[in-house]
């Protein structure tokens, strides 16, 4: 049996793409979005690589909807999930569902997209605030390194004394119980 126009061979794992009720389910509640008294007999059609066709390259030639084509990548990755389900867990999942799941994560990723520029604008508005510049000299910064059942434990410090004059050092002891007590031994 062959599948619409695209001459592919209709097997029980890709009956969904093959312009079958589950496709068809699934187009078309979608497909109403779309300024219909062009597509009439174009999409949705039974021919899987026609309707492709269309929503890759014709849809937006013809000056359909930004917003209605935005869905389509996510319709065709919720297809597939339903295929995959389908196959391999043996589940059955309805059209109107797969559909309902796409139109959410669509609309969700346009938020989260609106957000994003948002907070970059802001940023770009309200540049971050500095921490206060007066540093206070002499100043010393200290760490400490310890690992588990070694032999020594390590520590280092900077001791900035200027602006531009530093000392640096470092330094291995016996080991100690914990890292709070090689803080403390610093």
């Amino acid at each position: 049996m062959q599948c619409g126009s695209a001459g592919l061979q209709r097997d029980e794992s890709m009956r969904i793409y093959c312009g079958t009720l589950f496709l068809f389910a699934m187009w078309f509640p979608w497909t109403t979005r779309f300024d219909q008294k062009n597509l009439k007999g174009i999409f949705p059609c039974n021919a899987l690589f026609n309707n492709l066709d269309h929503l890759l390259w014709r849809a937006h030639e013809g000056g359909d909807s930004e917003k209605a084509l935005a869905s389509f990548p996510w319709i065709v990755w919720f297809i597939w999930k339903a295929r995959n389900e389908k196959v391999f867990e043996g589940k059955d999942i309805m059209p109107l569902d797969t559909l309902q799941q796409a139109m959410a994560e669509t609309e969700a990723w346009t938020v989260a997209q609106i957000v994003a520029e948002a907070l970059d604008e802001t940023q770009k508005n309200n540049p971050p605030i500095l921490p206060n510049q007066n540093v206070i000299y002499p100043r010393c910064q200290v760490d400490a390194s310890w690992v588990y059942e070694t032999n020594l434990f390590g520590g280092g410090l900077v001791m900035e004394l200027e602006a531009d004059s530093r000392v640096t050092g470092s330094f291995a002891n016996p080991q100690v119980l914990s890292p709070l007590h090689a803080e403390f031994h610093i």
